[in-house]
């Protein structure tokens, strides 16, 4: 499959400086007889979801270390996966990455080669995130978790044949090491202040005819729980999965892990492919949720790949899947929730009811200058990077 690019989200790929309230107002003064109120609708709320913050952070390493000299040689993006480790380096929790720099600096073992390795993978192996896919590569070679540095060092004292050959294995297990390198990373703690902490439209939802989670992963169960509806999950894959790929999924507190794998074992699922699917119009009225997949920064799959189009077609197709619904006269509710990994952006959570096409009731929350507080999620800094998105 070839998408061609649309000249619209080329023009509009660093974000409009446009206020919310403009935007708002933009949408409200929409003719919805016209032909065209679908695309414009569309436009729209991208542009609000994919709104710059009037600040953003930026991260700088050391010219004088050997991870700097490798990305700046090679010319790495900013949306590589070396790139991602800076983003988690010195925070708390994230040790593996810690671990990681101070034996590729040392050059100990093999472990230059297994980040170059694995920062080298494309399509549906590409690795998002190094201390995920550690996580789990420890458990499919040892049995268990990457808890210390001197676990990892095991790792990579394995000789680089024999790395290789059980990398392949493993990717030909789960279908990919994207599934086990950050593309499903479900950390249900990020979601859990919602259920007090946001005002949100309860009845509507639960008298909706249908809820959808587009792009839902391995959370659909937990959002379930959360928004006291039960929810079908739109994705490429399929939520049972996750306990015969090991699949590593954080609960919160009173949550056994056996009890969730039967929930996504039960989960109602619907294949959907964001980029060729349309969500069924055969109900009145929709609760529509995605959370780390419709506003954030997910890369199209191997396929559109050859297109060359960047996630923000991720974001526009997603958007289109939803504003088609309410140009049908659809009563559509819909809740997005932002994790993006390469970008950072104004409005975390875009939350719209629609009723017969016009705007009902909406509620944003924005982070304008990247702040740091409880409710903040996804990216709030970007990795230092020139023209053509590379590596400084």
């Amino acid at each position: 499959m070839s998408i061609s690019k649309i000249s619209f989200v080329e023009d509009n790929k660093q974000g409009t400086p446009k206020s919310n309230e403009l935007l708002i107002q933009e949408i409200d003064q929409l003719d919805r007889d016209s032909s065209d109120y679908a695309t414009r609708l569309c436009e729209l709320i991208f542009l609000l979801v994919t709104k710059k913050p009037i600040i953003t952070n930026y991260i700088k390493l050391d010219s004088r270390t050997a991870w700097f000299s490798y990305m700046k040689e090679n010319r790495l993006p900013a949306n590589s996966m070396m790139a991602n480790v800076l983003k988690f380096l010195g925070k708390n929790g994230s040790g593996v990455c810690d671990w990681v720099f101070q034996l590729y600096e040392s050059d100990y073992a093999n472990t230059r080669f297994l980040v170059h390795y694995l920062n080298s993978l494309e399509g549906e192996d590409k690795v998002p995130y190094l201390k995920i896919a550690l996580q789990t590569i420890s458990k499919h070679m040892f049995g268990s978790p990457l808890s210390s540095i001197e676990v990892l060092k095991r790792l990579v004292e394995i000789p680089e044949n024999e790395l290789m050959m059980e990398l392949i294995l493993l990717s030909k297990e789960v279908g990919g090491l994207k599934r086990i390198g950050g593309e499903t990373n479900t950390d249900c703690n990020t979601y859990t202040w919602i259920a007090d902490g946001f005002d949100r439209d309860k009845e509507f939802i639960e008298r909706a005819d249908v809820a959808y989670d587009i792009g839902g992963g391995f959370c659909t169960p937990y959002l379930s729980m959360l928004f006291d509806k039960e929810m079908v999950s739109l994705d490429k894959i399929q939520p049972s999965i996750a306990q015969e790929h090991k699949i590593k999924i954080v609960l919160p507190p009173g949550i056994k892990q056996r009890d969730y794998y039967q929930l996504l074992e039960r989960q109602k699922w619907e294949y959907f492919d964001v980029y060729e699917s349309e969500i069924n119009d055969s109900y009145s009225s929709y609760f529509i949720t995605s959370f780390g997949f419709a506003t954030s920064t997910v890369s199209p799959s191997k396929l559109e790949k050859d297109s060359e189009l960047s996630s923000e077609y991720t974001t526009y197709f997603a958007m289109k899947s939803v504003s088609d619904l309410i140009a049908k006269g659809k009563d559509v509710y819909f809740f997005f929730y932002g994790r993006p990994t390469t970008k950072v952006f104004h409005n975390k959570i875009v939350s719209m009811k629609f009723i017969n096409k016009k705007l009902e009731y909406y509620n944003i929350y924005s982070d304008p200058y990247s702040s740091k507080n409880e409710h903040n999620f996804g990216l709030n800094k970007q990795v230092a990077y020139r023209a053509k998105n590379t590596w400084k």
